[in-house]
C-alpha cells in the first residue's frame, strides 16, 4: 500500500468527508478482521456518517450487529459458558 493510499495518512492528511469515510472503512475491514468488534464498528459508524450516500459501512454495521446478536443468544443458553470455559481449562 502506498503513503497515499495509507488509511491512516488519508485521516491526517485530508479534510475531505469522501476520502476520510472510505479510510474509516477500510480501518473498519481491518479491525473486523482482527476481531476487534468495538472499533471496526466506530469506524464504520465514522464512515456512514461523513457519507451518507455509500451503503457500505451501513451493511458492516448490519453485520456486527448480527454477529452481536447470535453471540449473545448463545450466551444466554444454559451450559453455553461453561462449555467454552471447559475447552481452556482442558
Amino acid at each position: 500500500m502506498s503513503a497515499a493510499e495509507d488509511p491512516v495518512r488519508v485521516l491526517l492528511e485530508n479534510g475531505d468527508p469522501i476520502p476520510r469515510s472510505r479510510a474509516h472503512y477500510q480501518l473498519g475491514q481491518r479491525a473486523w478482521a482482527e476481531n476487534h468488534v468495538g472499533r471496526a464498528q466506530r469506524h464504520f459508524q465514522e464512515a456512514a456518517d461523513l457519507d451518507p450516500t455509500d451503503e457500505r459501512p451501513l451493511l458492516e454495521l448490519a453485520r456486527i450487529e448480527e454477529h452481536t446478536a447470535e453471540f449473545e443468544v448463545k450466551l444466554s443458553k444454559p451450559g453455553f459458558l461453561r462449555r467454552v470455559l471447559s475447552r481452556f481449562m482442558s
